[in-house]
């Protein structure tokens, strides 16, 4: 009887052990909705991984991922099939929170999420949350909205160049493009503030066809034209194969001597002239503290405020203002970061 009892205790104890340890132990997806080739994606994606990785030992925390690779996948039949794919690794998984990147991501896992009683936190959405069904302090859902004030920027650029009378907004026909082209156009035409900043005529281009971009640009007259790249992740040239966007800024630079203006700090690094951004690495890290927070805090659906505005810095391409004869005023260098270097355009293929 006394080694039937040892036994028991023995069991017990490792029964216990092991509950507390899965109580402990915590499970984290993250879905992006583009794949690692894209800058913006691998800088949330290292975001996250190192602020999780900082907040839980090794033994305490395990994270699996899935790329919708909606770039250069973009058909509703394949878009649906990630979908599928999603659900059932949720299933199989059975994470403890949820982390999204950017619109389509959290589009598609919203509700999925809230159904089945999930946290989620999402970073780089640029629609307002409430248009995919989100109510204000909804429990369980928060994060941090990728939202840019373009005005500042427009500003920058006749400060640059006075001569500036044009710009000329350029996006593709994704839903990330889209949401961005419009959150744009409408601060521009808000209150005459493209003229009050100075600029007379708007011209817009939105298209996939990489063909037509470059006689779209070729036309524009650099002396009183800025180009605002709102995205050009989707082109395809005539025989439908993929143009990566590094190939389309190497094709612009040498092409071309337009001050262009970027989203994200990546596209400055990657030959954009400035950018009044925030790099996705912290974009990142932003969104994990607030998934950490709500799981540590063990209320798994506790209401979180959604941040509406994201901390941004100036961005500017010293190599590409040589490129273009421009001077850098002094009082732009004492608050801007300096990026020197077109390495990653010269590395593209």
């Amino acid at each position: 009887m006394k080694y039937v009892a040892l036994i028991c205790l023995f069991l017990i104890l490792i029964c216990t052990s092991s509950a507390q340890a899965k109580g402990d132990f915590t499970k984290v997806l993250l879905v992006h909705s583009y794949d690692l080739s894209l800058d913006w994606t691998k800088e949330q994606h290292d975001g996250l991984i190192q602020e999780l990785s900082e907040q839980f030992t090794p033994k305490q925390y395990e994270i699996k991922h899935y790329f919708m690779n909606s770039k250069k996948e973009k058909s509703e039949q394949k878009i649906k099939f990630h979908i599928q794919n999603i659900i059932h690794l949720i299933d199989q998984f059975n994470p403890d929170g949820i982390a999204v990147t950017d619109d389509l991501a959290f589009k598609s896992l919203y509700k999925v999420a809230k159904q089945k009683k999930i946290p989620l936190t999402f970073s780089g959405v640029n629609k307002n949350v409430e248009f995919y069904g989100v109510t204000q302090n909804e429990e369980g859902v928060c994060g941090i909205q990728e939202k840019y004030k373009v005005m500042p920027v427009i500003k920058l650029l006749k400060l640059l160049n006075p001569k500036i009378k044009k710009l000329a907004i350029v996006s593709e026909t994704s839903l990330s493009g889209q949401l961005m082209f419009n959150d744009f156009k409408e601060q521009m035409l808000k209150e005459n503030a493209l003229k009050k900043a100075g600029i007379a005529e708007l011209i817009e281009f939105v298209d996939t066809d990489y063909e037509k971009l470059k006689k779209f640009l070729l036309k524009l007259n650099p002396n009183d034209t800025a180009v605002f790249f709102v995205a050009n992740y989707t082109y395809h040239d005539g025989k439908g194969n993929y143009v990566d966007f590094r190939t389309i800024n190497r094709w612009f630079i040498e092409n071309t001597k337009l001050i262009d203006v970027g989203i994200g700090m990546f596209t400055v690094r990657n030959g954009k002239l400035l950018s009044f951004s925030i790099t996705g690495e912290r974009l990142g890290r932003i969104s994990a503290k607030m998934l950490v927070e709500n799981l540590k805090n063990n209320k798994a659906l506790q209401a979180k405020n959604i941040m509406k505005t994201m901390p941004l810095t100036l961005s500017i391409n010293h190599k590409r203002a040589e490129q273009l004869g421009l001077q850098i005023p002094f009082e732009i260098l004492t608050y801007a970061k300096s990026i020197d270097s077109l390495n990653k355009l010269n590395d593209s293929n």
